[in-house]
Parts: C-alpha cells; structure tokens; sequence
C-alpha cells in the first residue's frame, strides 16, 4: 500500500457517504483522499439535481474556498517583488483606502443614524490576507447583531457588476473594528482579488486561468460555468426551517429533516469575488491541494516556492505584539473557523497544538471550507490531504460536524508508522 490507508478502512468513508444522504443531512458528497502521492479514494453520493445522480464530474460552488486560490494568487505576486505585506492598501487602491478617508463604525444603526470614528491605523496588505482589516461581509442584513453588515447592504456596497466599483464602494462604508485589533471574517479576500488585478494589469479571472488553472489542469474551475457545462452543476440546497441570513445563531430544527431545493437554475456572479465566487469539481480542487502539498508545485510547474507556502500555513494573528490563536482576538459572527486553538496563516486556518482542537489534527495542518458545507484539510505531517464536496447551505442547523467528522474517519484509515518510522 504506497499510500499508506487501509482498503477495509476507506469503506468507512463510503459508508458515511452514503449515510449523510440516506438520512437527509446532505444532498450528495464526494470525497477524494490522496496520501504519498497516490489518489486512493473518489467516491460519489447523491444527487446533482433532482433528476440527475451525481458523478465524479459534479462542478459544485465552493463559495469561500475561492479564498486561499485567490491568497495563492497574491502571493505568486509577492514572490515576484510587486508588493510587502506590511505596505499600505492605499498604495494600490488609490487614497480611499488610506486611514484619512476611512472611519470606524461606533454606534446607531442605519436607519435612525450612526456615528463613527477615526481610523486609526492603515489597512495593510498583511491585515487583509489575515482578516483583520476591520471589514465585515453584509451577512446579517437585517443588523440584528452586526449594523455594518446592515449598512453594507442598505448602501448597496455589493450592488455593481465591477470588483473595482465595489472595493471602492466597500471604503466609503464604515470598518467594524480598527484595523489589526479583531480577526472579523468579511470582505477582506474580495480586496485580496483586486489587488491581483492592480499589481498583474489583468483581470482576476484572466490572472486565476492562466497562472493557476492551466498549468495545474483545474479545467473546470471558474468563476462561469458555460453553457456546455451546466449539466454538470449541482444544485444548491438547504434544510427545512433555515432562514437566508448567515449572520445570526440558526434556530433548532422543527420536525422531520428534509432538504429544500433553492435554486432550480443557475445564476451566474456578478463579478469575479474572491471571497467566494469560483466553481470547481473535487478533482480541480484536489490538484490545487497537491499543489500545496507538494510545497507549491505539481505536475512539473512551481507556482510558489516552498518557502512561501510554509510561511501562508503559519499563523500569523497577532496581539499586543505576540502570536495568538483566533478567537483571543475573535469578532463575533460567522465564520469559516470551525474549532479552538487554531490560528490563522495567508489564507488557511492552521493547527498549533493538535490536542487543543479536541479533535484529531497533527501540528501544521491547515484547512478551509465554503458556505454550502465543502471542506479540505492539508497535512504535510502525514503527507495527505482530503476534499470534500456537496451542496447544502446553512449545515450548522442540522449540526453535521463535517470536518472533524472527516478527520477522523480518514486519519483512522492510516496503516502505517508514518512519521515514527523515520525516527
């Protein structure tokens, strides 16, 4: 077994595969695992639309996994010289961004009126790639508990079809914390892809085909899905009972479980958001993983150095000027982070101390995930990785713990001394 998992064992993983859809926790799943080189396990469940089982060409929305693809694109820039992670944004994207012409949100709400306060810090190219420039992301519209989030959407920040319109748009709002002082999940990956595009002189998308896709052969990731190719995608879904707000804690699930079909036709984006845009299959996003894995090249091409990618899977919040886990410098709201004592590099949440998670991890592992319940782990310790697909938004009201629950069925198929037997 060069790969080192135990046949028996990744039956399991079929086995829970096919229970989270029989049971209606999820609307279908594939799940790829590659260890030493070798891809030992593609399995597929469910469906891809109503009428249509899902095949291992299934192209899925993987919202929020769009982010460390685009962290990698904006540090390929990094190693050619075009920028610091400590320059400020403003450099870039014009004097918007500078902390003269930005202000912090204080109190009041929008429609009664709110005030606001210096800035008192420059957003740097660093804050941003960590999350903590202070922006937030419009999920809770209502502004129930983030009157930011509301503010973004009654001022329309996200109604254009230009990323460049909307990063501008996002500097005349309010920040909701000073920069450097929260890890608060937001629009920050979104500014991220602007940047590719000012420091390259091509679009985000054009920069993402030609400096990562292609040369990684990721043929179906994009932030389109022609019209040749639309039988492949998979529909979005949801759980009886959920409501389309993201920014609020989810109420219990009322009887049976069920899922909802929510989109019966696909919608294209926007623009190109990289925060949350692109649409890949399991395997285009497993050779991105490999890619990472394989300390930043893959199948004959370098995207990055080694270096670098050990230095974007370290963690980088900082406070009072020494290294913390995220949620000693949390914001509330939602996010991506799924367990404590975790930190945060350039774009993937990394494993310190393994027994601090309480769940199975080794040191150095790094990870993300997107709204619709998809998940990946990286873990050069063990030389493995896993991606995980699906549809479904809105997971925590059926409380599936995906990515422990994936850990731990695929660390249980190891078969070998691994790390130990090179003692």
């Amino acid at each position: 077994m060069a790969s080192g998992l135990a046949p028996a064992r990744l039956q399991r993983l079929k086995q829970w595969q096919e229970e989270l859809v029989r049971e209606q926790r999820l609307p279908n799943t594939q799940l790829i695992v590659w260890r030493n080189g070798v891809y030992c396990y593609d399995e597929s469940t469910g469906i891809q639309r109503e009428d249509k089982p899902l095949g291992r060409d299934g192209i899925f929305r993987i919202f929020s996994m769009t982010k460390p693809v685009v962290s990698v694109a904006l540090m390929m820039l990094y190693e050619e010289g075009k920028f610091m992670l400590t320059d400020p944004a403003h450099l870039y994207l014009g004097d918007k961004w500078s902390k003269e012409n930005m202000r912090v949100y204080a109190s009041g709400d929008f429609a009664t009126g709110y005030t606001t306060v210096p800035c008192e810090h420059e957003i740097t190219v660093k804050h941003l790639l960590t999350h903590t420039a202070g922006l937030s992301y419009g999920f809770d519209a209502k502004g129930v508990e983030n009157k930011v989030d509301e503010i973004y959407v009654k001022t329309g920040v996200s109604d254009t079809d230009s990323l460049c319109d909307f990063v501008d748009r996002l500097a005349g709002a309010p920040l909701y914390s000073q920069p450097g002082r929260f890890f608060k999940y937001g629009y920050n990956t979104d500014v991220c892809g602007r940047l590719v595009e000012v420091l390259s002189g091509v679009s985000l998308a054009q920069f993402l085909e030609e400096r990562i896709f292609k040369p990684l052969g990721m043929v179906d990731t994009a932030f389109h899905v022609p019209q040749e190719k639309q039988d492949r995608l998979c529909s979005l879904w949801m759980p009886n009972g959920a409501a389309l707000n993201m920014g609020v804690p989810p109420k219990p699930l009322r009887g049976p479980r069920k899922l909802v079909n929510i989109e019966k036709k696909y919608r294209g984006v926007r623009f190109a958001s990289g925060g949350g845009g692109l649409l890949s299959t399991a395997m285009d996003y497993a050779r991105f993983c490999e890619m990472l894995m394989l300390g930043g090249q893959a199948g004959g091409v370098r995207l990055l150095s080694r270096k670098t990618v050990d230095w974007m899977t370290t963690n980088h919040l900082e406070k009072d000027g020494r290294l913390v886990e995220f949620r000693a410098i949390m914001a509330p709201g939602y996010t991506e982070m799924n367990t404590d004592n975790v930190g945060f590099g350039l774009g993937f949440e990394v494993i310190g101390s393994p027994a601090g998670t309480r769940q199975i991890n080794s040191r150095g592992s790094f990870r993300w995930g997107g709204a619709a319940s998809t998940t990946f782990f990286c873990d050069p310790e063990e030389n493995m990785f896993a991606v995980f697909m699906t549809q479904l938004m809105f997971n925590s009201i059926h409380e599936v713990p995906l990515t422990p629950l994936l850990k731990q069925l695929t660390y249980g198929c190891i078969d070998d001394l691994g790390p130990r037997s090179r003692l």
